[in-house]
Formats: structure tokens, C-alpha cells, sequence
């Protein structure tokens, strides 16, 4: 992040995008309602400067990798469905959170190959999404998994230095609040997210990791999103976060989202 995007460090207004910038600690002060307008904000910014996982992948030519993944997780999908059937108690769904853990981290990495970052070669971020949906007649399973990759990207969709990112964390919970797959409507409540990628020290906080963890701005979308978190309920602070470093698979981390500021030297609102 850098100080000419919505929620960089410092506080200010840039003339150029419009948006009111400070830091965690400033805005907290003003409470979570003002926390949440924030994320609003931020999340309407970014919406022009988004391109469809689809999209990507026609303009990398990697459409065969995107039916490859896409039919891992209808596996996936189908396992868990003849294990748990439509209505999971709440052990089946510890059950498959573990289960699949492994199986979310595959799909995080292969979904690196969906990143366009103007970076050679590019700094690449995968995520996968373990969740619930209300159980429609179509096919009956509750079970969704969904995955994808960060972007950089200008107004034009193109990979530039100065294109406006988007993690893949972000993406997957654009995913959630703007569906564009019927197979990804009615989502209650997200289990785990899985994030593969290169190690290195946050944006905001300087704090270097062994594996990647959400930036500022995810951190904040996780817990500060009014169409996700709070009385939505579909983010809690319990749902799992678990990371893996892109460059050494065994290296891995499970987290829960209400300890993801305090890793950071962070203090939220509610606190």
C-alpha cells in the first residue's frame, strides 16, 4: 500500500483519487461505524480497477489451468456433500475444515497463475475460500469453495506500477458481496481462507512474517466490512486464516481473523 491509496499511512486527502486516508490507529478513534465507511469506501474505489478471474485468464491463456482448478474443487465439493450431506452440524464442519485445509492451500497456489502484476516476474498471491451457502434446488450442497489472485491493475486493465491493487483476499470477498456465479449466491458464513505467496515485510507495520499474511487493507475488510463482518456475520473473527510461503510449501501458519491486527502491533476497535 502506499500513501496515494484509500487507507495508506498518514492523513490526508488525495486531490487526484478523492479519498480520505489515515492510519488504523486514527481512524479507530472515531469508532467502528466510522471504521466501517472507510472499508465502503475503499471497496467502491477499487471496483473499476477489477477484473473477472475468467477475464484473466483468457488474457494469460491459462483458461486450461482455470477448468483444472475448477473441477478439484466440484471434487472437493462433491466430498464433503457425501460425507456431511446438505445440512452439516457443527462438527462436520470442523471435520471439514481440516479435511480440506490441505486441499484449499493446492488450490491457493495453482490459483497464482491467475496474478497480473505489472512486477517481472510478477509478485504473485493466490487465495482459496472455504464456505457455506443456503442450500438452493439446483444441487443441493452447501459446500463453496472459492479461489483466486491478486491484481494491479489501471482503469484500463492493464498491469501497471501505478495500477490500484487488489489482493487476492480481496478478491475472494468481492466474490461473496458482488457474485457473479450462481454457484457462489447465498454464502452465510466463511469458514477458512487459504493465502499462498512470497514472504515479505507488511505494507503498514514493516513486520516481516515466514509466510504471507493479509495486508492493512485486508485486515481491516475482515473485520470491518458491513456487508461481511458484524451484524452480516458471514466474517467473524473466528473464521481460520491460514497461510503458506509460495517458496517453501512445509513452511505454514493457521490463524484466526481477531488476532490478525495484533500480529501487527495493531489495536481494533473493539478490542
Amino acid at each position: 500500500m502506499t500513501d496515494n491509496e484509500p487507507g495508506g499511512q498518514g492523513h490526508e486527502v488525495n486531490k487526484e483519487k478523492g479519498i480520505e486516508i489515515m492510519t488504523v490507529a486514527e481512524a479507530e478513534r472515531r469508532g467502528r461505524p466510522y471504521m466501517e465507511a472507510i472499508v465502503s469506501e475503499r471497496n467502491d474505489f477499487k471496483r473499476r480497477y477489477r477484473e473477472s478471474l475468467q477475464d484473466r485468464a483468457e488474457k494469460l491463456g491459462e483458461v486450461e489451468k482455470l477448468r483444472e482448478l475448477e473441477q478439484q474443487v466440484a471434487e472437493i465439493r462433491a466430498l464433503l456433500l457425501a460425507r456431511t450431506g446438505p445440512n452439516p452440524t457443527q462438527l462436520q464442519i470442523e471435520w471439514a475444515q481440516n479435511e480440506v485445509r490441505s486441499e484449499l492451500l493446492k488450490l491457493a497456489h495453482g490459483a497464482r497463475a491467475f496474478t497480473r502484476h505489472h512486477r517481472v516476474p510478477p509478485f504473485r498471491v493466490g487465495g482459496a475460500m472455504l464456505a457455506l451457502r443456503k442450500v438452493n434446488e439446483a444441487d443441493g450442497n452447501p459446500w463453496v469453495i472459492i479461489f483466486d489472485a491478486n491484481t494491479k491493475l489501471n482503469e484500463q486493465h492493464e498491469a501497471t506500477p501505478d495500477g490500484v491493487k487488489c489482493c487476492a483476499e480481496q478478491n475472494l470477498m468481492y466474490r461473496i458481496t458482488e457474485p457473479t456465479n450462481p454457484g457462489e449466491t447465498g454464502i452465510y458464513r466463511v469458514l477458512s481462507i487459504a493465502v499462498v505467496g512470497e514472504p515479505r515485510a507488511d505494507d503498514v507495520s514493516g513486520m516481516l512474517h515466514g509466510t504471507l499474511t493479509p495486508c492493512a487493507e485486508c485486515r481491516d475488510r475482515l473485520v470491518y466490512d458491513p456487508k461481511l463482518t458484524g451484524k452480516a456475520g458471514i466474517i467473524s473473527l473466528q473464521t481460520e486464516i491460514v497461510t503458506q510461503s509460495a517458496d517453501d510449501v512445509d513452511l505454514n501458519r493457521v490463524d484466526e481473523v481477531e488476532h490478525l491486527h495484533g500480529m501487527h502491533g495493531e489495536k481494533r476497535e473493539d478490542d
